[in-house]
């Protein structure tokens, strides 16, 4: 719904995002004019239906003395069918510089815990792939600052903490292959000042 991308300064703040579907379908795996929505750094992670109300990659703040914010957004209600994640506040990339502080995430709230399924019994929704916030690997995680008074209901996932304490522990990438090269950024690699 929002997002922000190769910018310095930036304030995200009383939007208010509910009630959003993704109608996207599958992937297209039999169509040779149509590629199948994913990313040559990991071909398994299908790109087609995932959703983000809001998406910050390859930021910086306004001066290195002042963070951008993402402040006070209501997000209620977000839903994809075919969507690997849904997340209500993304923030990837070369990421630095960033304050989110009194957000309110609540990604199912209109829905049921439980549905119907063909068979009549009652199935449990998919509830993992819902993410209130996620922070990537390749954030400079010591600017970005998460403050208590987020009022996130779905999981929180600080990529970029668990790599600064995995390398110290372990000398290595906490997700392997499940984290992708630049951490989603197509920016990354250019800011880094590579050529690829």
């Amino acid at each position: 719904m929002i997002r922000v991308e190769d910018t310095e300064g930036f304030t995200i703040e009383n939007n208010k995002i509910h009630d959003i579907e993704s109608v996207s379908m599958g992937p297209f795996t039999d169509c040779t004019d149509f590629h199948s929505g994913q990313s040559p750094e990991n071909p398994n992670e299908c790109q087609v239906g995932n959703v983000r109300a809001i998406s910050v990659a390859a930021t910086r703040g306004y001066t290195p003395e002042e963070d951008c914010t993402v402040h006070n957004n209501w997000i209620e209600t977000v839903e994809s069918k075919h969507g690997n994640v849904v997340i209500g506040i993304d923030i990837q990339g070369e990421t630095k510089g960033v304050d989110i502080s009194r957000n309110n995430v609540d990604l199912t709230k209109k829905k049921k815990s439980k549905k119907r399924g063909a068979s009549g019994e009652e199935e449990l929704f998919a509830l993992d792939k819902y993410i209130g916030l996620r922070v990537r690997s390749n954030v400079d995680g010591s600017s970005v600052h998460i403050d208590r008074n987020n009022n996130i209901i779905q999981k929180i996932e600080n990529l970029a903490l668990e790599r600064r304490l995995r390398k110290k522990l372990f000398h290595g990438s906490p997700h392997g292959e499940i984290e992708w090269l630049n951490g989603g950024c197509p920016f990354a690699k250019k800011r880094a000042g590579s050529n690829k």
